[in-house]
């Protein structure tokens, strides 16, 4: 089903674009992405500067390869801690319902209140500036959304009549 979607497709074929630009960066780099030229300011594409150069002459296809590698990251690790952390809190409440799934289900309704935006931005102004706290808090603000993924798919799964037929056995 997932090689008929269209949409998948051209997104699967964009992230391994992506991930092959940012695995050869170094080797497909036009100039150091760090490396300012005050004689390049603003520059029009060209064939020493495919995507031209910013207002400190720097080479804006260099810095898009390089980003990709930034962009990559920042995307895995603040899944990686999502699924982890919400996957853990809903296998938890779906698991044990009452006293220990309480809390966890109130908690997870006051965070959906909030916009995904918004609750980033708060988790940002009080971990600080940083690629790492960028990191940990996109992570933290979609683990509410997992929470109630994996609790639905947990409850969904201890109602099927093989789970009772093990339980009465």
């Amino acid at each position: 089903r997932l090689a008929r979607n269209r949409s998948a497709c051209i997104g699967a074929v964009f992230l391994g674009l992506v991930s092959v630009m940012a695995l050869v960066a170094p080797w497909i780099a036009t100039h150091d992405p760090l490396a300012m030229s005050p004689r390049q300011v603003l520059r029009p594409p060209s064939i020493a500067n495919p995507f031209g150069t910013d207002q400190f002459g720097r080479d804006v296809w260099s810095r898009v390869v390089f980003g990709g590698r930034v962009s990559l990251w920042l995307g895995f690790i603040s899944v990686g801690i999502a699924v982890t952390l919400g996957g853990s809190l809903g296998l938890v409440a779906g698991l044990y319902p009452g006293r220990i799934a309480g809390p966890i289900e109130w908690a997870t309704e006051v965070l959906l209140a909030f916009p995904g935006i918004l609750l980033t931005l708060a988790v940002s102004a009080i971990l600080g500036p940083g690629l790492v706290q960028a990191m940990v808090a996109v992570g933290l603000s979609a683990v509410p959304c997992y929470v109630r993924l994996v609790r639905a798919t947990t409850l969904a799964v201890t109602a099927e009549p093989y789970i009772e037929a093990a339980r009465a056995l």
